[in-house]
């Protein structure tokens, strides 16, 4: 583990990381942001490996939203080699609300050229890494299929806050891609482990619930339900300004939802009216639109129907103009015009104009006069 002194961590600028982790946390007033792994961009090359630099597990940088401060704080423990990256991260809170757990799953290392199936968590306010791979493997069917294999570029959803979630990666046996990203019978695109216990799970039971795993608690103290004894880290805070937004808890969301109920004998329902003078009014509104769109077509149809009248009586006895009619003279082919109209009765009243019809006489004759259906003469 490389070592960093305090002072240090404290005037170092948060690097550019790459393939990292980024966590929220409900802590200070506003919430955190948990940055760790990854490759270190800004500081270049390995001269050796020709790699990326690695960003240490040994520091850890931390985000306090209301504040926008950001702090490098040291850690301990059993923590996950360097250049492991393209893993995923999912947080749990114990029972008791004082410490937070963020279980990291999988990965890959440039540095080795392989896959991991490694679950280390990661400890606050302690700042405590714990390797819990050993207690994961007793149930990772894949680890008993071949001991290389390791899933990379996979990510992680937190399940009622007890269980991580993994969906899909890349499934290796050292550096060889098993699947190339695609589904498999053997490897399942979907797994579960429980965060309680670290046991990978064969059926999902979405009622778990989290409590502290021994494997944290015998080192950080504490049971089950929380009341951890390490609650600072090891090597101290790198500022106290930290340690204050580590012991609040910001505001969390809570579900809306409640079960539903059936109201018992005594209880009285409230009733609303049901409001009438809207519905009255939108009737009437609705029938007076109506009502003026019906009379504005009447109108609308009486003067087209007039027109109409008046248009034929003066077209009457032109030949070869008229409607319907073709000149007897006429040598092209001539298409015909589609409208047809019907003459009144005596009685004056309206007939309904027939429907359009269009025809088109034959080129390579003569054309002879002819009356067309639907004329009334």
């Amino acid at each position: 583990m490389k070592s960093h002194s305090r002072s240090a961590l404290l005037v170092e600028e948060v690097p550019n990381l790459a393939s990292g982790a980024l966590i929220y946390l409900p802590a200070g007033e506003q919430g955190i942001l948990i940055n760790f792994g990854g490759y270190n961009a800004t500081a270049g090359l390995d001269s050796n490996s020709g790699w990326p630099l690695p960003s240490s597990y040994a520091v850890i940088n931390v985000y306090d939203i209301a504040s926008h401060t950001w702090w490098a704080q040291e850690a301990s423990g059993d923590m996950p080699p360097d250049y492991l990256c393209q893993f995923c991260a999912g947080a749990a809170i114990s029972p008791d609300d004082g410490a937070f757990h963020i279980t990291v799953y999988g990965g890959f290392s440039l540095l080795e050229e392989r896959s991991y199936e490694t679950v280390y968590t990661l400890s606050l306010p302690s700042f405590t890494w714990i390797n819990a791979t050993t207690v994961s493997d007793q149930t990772n069917a894949e680890q008993q299929v071949n001991g290389t294999i390791g899933r990379d570029q996979q990510s992680c959803q937190m399940y009622n806050g007890a269980q991580l979630v993994v969906l899909g990666g890349n499934i290796r046996a050292l550096a060889d891609s098993l699947t190339d990203g695609a589904c498999s019978q053997v490897f399942s695109p979907v797994r579960a482990l429980d965060l309680s216990t670290y046991t990978w799970q064969t059926s999902f039971d979405p009622s778990v619930s989290f409590q502290v795993p021994s494997v944290i608690y015998n080192v950080i103290g504490g049971d089950a339900n929380g009341g951890a004894t390490q609650t600072e880290p090891s090597s101290g805070w790198a500022d106290p300004k930290l340690a204050s937004v580590m012991k609040q808890r910001a505001p969390r969301a809570t579900s809306t939802s409640s079960p539903t109920t059936t109201p018992t004998s005594t209880t009285t329902p409230i009733t609303t009216p049901t409001p009438q003078a809207p519905h009255s009014n939108t009737a009437a509104i609705v029938g007076g639109v109506v009502g003026g769109l019906a009379a504005l077509a009447i109108l609308a149809g009486a003067a087209w129907f007039l027109w109409l009248t008046l248009r034929n009586r003066n077209g009457r006895g032109k030949e070869g103009n008229g409607y319907g009619h073709v000149s007897a003279e006429s040598k092209s082919p001539v298409e015909m015009e589609g409208r047809h109209l019907g003459e009144l009765h005596g009685d004056h009243r309206p007939l309904e104009a027939d429907t359009t019809h269009v025809y088109e006489m034959a080129g390579k004759r003569q054309a002879e006069p002819s009356e067309l259906p639907g004329m009334r003469l």
